[in-house]
């Protein structure tokens, strides 16, 4: 399969997309930029125009709707999610641990002329 080859993942992570299965932002950030005719992604109710796009903008706005939505849960008195989905395998927990890490980067507003 040529979009794993190009992506650098496995022929099963790509099918899993292509199926609708769940897999991890990671996966998602190594296919993504191997679709050359990619214009737009939809996420949930999110959905981010890439064509043309900055991308570290549209990482930022991904990052702070995910924090609105967060304290729209907390302020609703949303209950934490079961038990068996705080369960991570050890790439996810990696995976999130790097994200998290990168939270504090990402809120950064972003000087002109630095990269």
């Amino acid at each position: 399969m040529e979009l794993a080859r190009r992506a650098g993942v496995q022929r099963k992570q790509v099918q899993q997309i292509e199926s609708g299965a769940n897999v991890t932002l990671e996966t998602i950030r190594q296919i993504l930029p191997a679709l050359p005719n990619l214009k737009r992604v939809t996420l949930g109710g999110l959905e981010i125009e890439v064509a043309n796009a900055d991308l570290e903008e549209a990482r930022r706005a991904a990052w702070a709707m995910y924090d609105e939505m967060k304290r729209l849960l907390a302020a609703l008195g949303a209950p934490s999610p079961p038990a068996e989905r705080k369960a991570r395998s050890r790439s996810e927990r990696e995976t999130a641990e790097r994200l998290e890490r990168r939270i504090p980067e990402l809120k950064r507003p972003k000087r002109k002329g630095h990269a």
